[in-house]
């Protein structure tokens, strides 16, 4: 059971970086400044380059 609860939390987390991912891809597409979209998905700076 705990190990269930483990693999949802795991699949979870995972979801929602990708979900923030997009957003930023999105924003960046946007020409939203870098600074804003790390501010809004508190995602690093190096992985908004990388998108």
């Amino acid at each position: 059971m705990v190990k269930t609860a483990e693999k949802k939390g795991h699949i979870k987390g995972f979801e929602e970086g990708e979900k923030k991912k997009q957003i930023a891809k999105n924003l960046k597409a946007l020409e939203v400044p870098t600074e804003a979209i790390i501010k809004g998905t508190r995602l690093s700076q190096e992985e908004i380059e990388k998108l």
